[in-house]
């Protein structure tokens, strides 16, 4: 993604909202709505503050009855250097369990855009100290989660370093096209890595309209049986 820094939100906001339904990837069923967390739900209280200038905080708590308390903070300083637009941030989130386990989960990324050359590199890692960290609802808010494998595929006491870049082509004549690439090396305690590849093409027909191809190489070190790869294709449109 190339980042658009006219458009740094510093707008704040709070929000509150209790989640009964959802659908999606993660979900038990994919192609409709279904309970969330049975029938208990769950409950959000969180919200942005833009009133430092070049900084965004975020900060959430969710309770989820019955399994766990979940608490998130990240801070994003935005910084540009001649043709240079970078973003420095940071992330730190606390798993409490209703059997008294504990994830506390740390993460730092900078993610920097030359654009004469249309190139945006991203670097980011995150590390898990006790239980192996949980994606809940929606994939998880990590910053080196891939299309598929996240910090929390590593178990207990994992690390995760995501090296990735994407490229404007329309700086080469090749009009609203990006083409993405990305590495994610999961370190395991007790097992191998575990890695994933991901190339990405992305056409922008215009404001409202864009397809992606996506295509995913996993390797699974320690189970080689479970290595795969995946193409997927989506067409979204905004409104």
């Amino acid at each position: 993604m190339i980042l658009t820094y006219k458009n740094r939100p510093k707008r704040n906001k709070i929000v509150v909202a209790y989640l009964d339904k959802w659908s999606g990837v993660d979900s038990h069923t994919p192609q409709s709505f279904g309970k969330m967390n049975g029938d208990s739900g769950v409950w959000i209280v969180g919200g942005t503050y833009g009133g430092v200038e070049n900084t965004q905080l975020k900060a959430w708590v969710y309770t989820i009855p019955n399994q766990a308390k979940l608490g998130y903070f990240e801070a994003n300083y935005y910084l540009q250097l001649g043709a240079i637009n970078s973003t420095l941030s940071g992330q730190y989130s606390v798993q409490d369990y209703e059997n008294g386990e504990r994830s506390t989960i740390y993460g730092v990324s900078l993610e920097a855009t030359y654009e004469p050359f249309g190139v945006t590199t991203t670097l980011a890692y995150n590390e898990v100290d006790g239980k192996a960290a949980d994606n809940f609802f929606g994939g998880g808010p990590f910053f080196t989660s891939s299309e598929h494998i996240t910090v929390a595929n590593g178990g207990d006491n994992a690390n995760a370093l995501l090296v990735g870049a994407s490229f404007d082509l329309g700086v080469v004549g090749i009009e609203n096209l990006t083409l993405g690439i990305a590495h994610l090396n999961v370190e395991r305690q007790t097992l191998q890595s575990i890695n994933e590849r991901d190339i990405t093409l992305e056409y922008s027909y215009n404001a409202n309209l864009n397809l992606q191809l996506i295509y995913s190489d996993i390797e699974e070190k320690s189970f080689k049986d479970e290595s795969f790869t995946n193409m997927r294709v989506f067409v979204n449109y905004h409104f």
